[in-house]
């Protein structure tokens, strides 16, 4: 057998009979099989997966990750191993596919995926992402894994790098009570490693992401900081390291240790994303305006040009910002218009890729045309935006604000120039020029409408 694809479940229930239906492509195709192991389900997660597989087995857990693993691997008959988690959804499988059906297979003996970590936004419909590069597909020959909790796979090289896609939904409908108990959890093995292996730098590391999700913000940092010590004494700290004590320096408030830490690394690496976004913040936060802007173009660069980042080129690149493209150009744009450098502010603008966050800047982007004498530009920007009232009200209510900020005279031309918009801002603007309105005009358009700023009616 060429496949075995192995997964390990407790109560999951939530995503499994997705996870397991998008592993279904490759399946078909190879000479595969899949392997469940059972640590102790009390949901629907063992009815499920029998639905895909009579390979379902059984252990009951014992706080040790890596023996979970290893158990849930001995099950296998594969030449090579898939390890998925439940949460996870295979979103992108065609290189997976090519690599054994080609024969690069024989070339390699390992693989990484890139996994990307979805989160519920509940301040937008929109979801936040994080991207990681993970190893996940390996050679059975003596393969193991290590560790009693964040469980590191013992891989060979060569590698074969991003041979599949997954999203993984495990953060995404955590409760609060969920939450605490897995980090209580996690924090209760953790000691007992750290007690046997004080000086692991790995443990420690792992031990400060784990009082990150504790708030505990000042001891996180302490055991972070420390493993970055340790792994520097016996060489250098991988990527994760530097990324994660440059987040935790700046949420402690320690702006120049970020700064200076960010500063080091890009002296043997110019391509981290996550690197060049916390030093363009840290340098806002020091008022270094121009420094900053600097540091956020470079991230820009490397998120639109991604093959060339760490974070797609190393298994240890967390890759936490990615996500936060057209938030950084809001960013820029802020200190632009600050610098005056108004021309600025529009190219940025057009930068943007989501309209969400348009709607952040359009009154400096108007205000903007209005310093570079471009207002007649105004329709433009608004001919190109998507059909939704969400997004016209929040124009008009923009450009409502720098109508405030004008002198009579120009106040006059925009109304003119906006009386070609279709609808009740189009004939708001008509009503203004000729300064009259009739009552049930009036309460017609206020009945329609719900934007404040057609408030100005009644005035007339």
């Amino acid at each position: 057998m060429l496949l075995s694809i192995v997964m390990m479940v407790k109560d999951e229930e939530k995503f499994l009979g997705k996870s397991l239906k998008s592993l279904k492509p490759i399946i078909e195709r190879l000479d595969s099989e899949l392997i469940i192991l059972d640590t102790g389900s009390k949901d629907k997660t063992v009815e499920i997966a029998k639905k895909f597989t009579s390979n379902v087995y059984f252990q009951k857990w014992n706080d040790d990750f890596s023996d979970m693993r290893n158990k849930s691997i001995s099950y296998s008959k594969g030449e090579w191993i898939l390890i998925v988690d439940a949460d996870e959804i295979l979103t992108k499988h065609e290189d997976l596919l090519m690599f054994f059906e080609t024969g690069i297979y024989k070339k390699y003996n390992s693989a990484s995926v890139n996994l990307k970590n979805i989160f519920a936004n509940f301040e937008s419909d929109e979801r936040l992402t994080t991207t990681v590069t993970l190893m996940r597909l390996f050679r059975s020959d003596n393969f193991k894994y290590e560790g009693k909790i964040h469980e590191q796979p013992i891989y060979e090289e060569p590698i074969y790098k991003n041979i599949a896609e997954f999203d993984h939904y495990g953060y995404f409908y955590e409760d609060e009570e969920f939450k605490l108990n897995k980090t209580k959890r996690n924090g209760i093995l953790l000691c007992a490693e750290l007690k046997e292996n004080p000086d692991n730098p790995y443990i420690n590391y792992q031990m400060g992401k784990n009082l990150v999700s504790e708030g505990e913000e000042v001891e996180s940092l302490e055991y972070i900081e420390k493993a970055y010590k340790l792994y520097r004494k016996y060489g250098d700290a991988p990527e994760y390291v530097y990324t994660s004590l440059a987040n935790r320096y700046i949420v402690n408030g320690k702006y120049k240790e970020a700064e200076e830490l960010c500063t080091r690394y890009i002296t043997k690496d110019k391509n981290n994303i996550d690197i060049y976004y916390y030093l363009g913040n840290v340098q806002k936060s020091l008022g270094k305006i121009k420094n900053s802007i600097i540091s956020f173009e470079r991230y820009i660069y490397l998120v639109d040009n991604y093959d060339i980042s760490t974070q797609s080129n190393s298994l240890f690149a967390d890759g936490n910002c990615i996500s936060n493209r057209d938030t950084i150009i809001c960013e820029i744009i802020f200190m632009y218009y600050a610098m005056e450098e108004y021309h600025k502010v529009i190219e940025k603008y057009n930068n943007i890729n989501k309209y969400i966050y348009k709607r952040q800047v359009n009154k400096f982007l108007f205000a903007s045309l209005e310093k570079v004498n471009k207002l007649d530009e105004i329709l433009e920007y608004y001919n190109r935006l998507p059909d939704s009232n969400v997004e016209r009200d929040s124009f008009f209510y923009a450009l409502e604000q720098l109508i405030k900020s004008l002198k009579k005279e120009k106040k006059l031309k925009l109304y003119s120039m906006l009386s070609a918009i279709d609808g009740n801002y189009g004939k708001l603007n008509r009503i203004r020029l000729k300064n009259e309105i009739s009552l049930d005009e009036c309460k017609e358009i206020l009945k329609n409408e719900r934007n404040p700023i057609y408030g100005v009616l009644i005035n007339i």
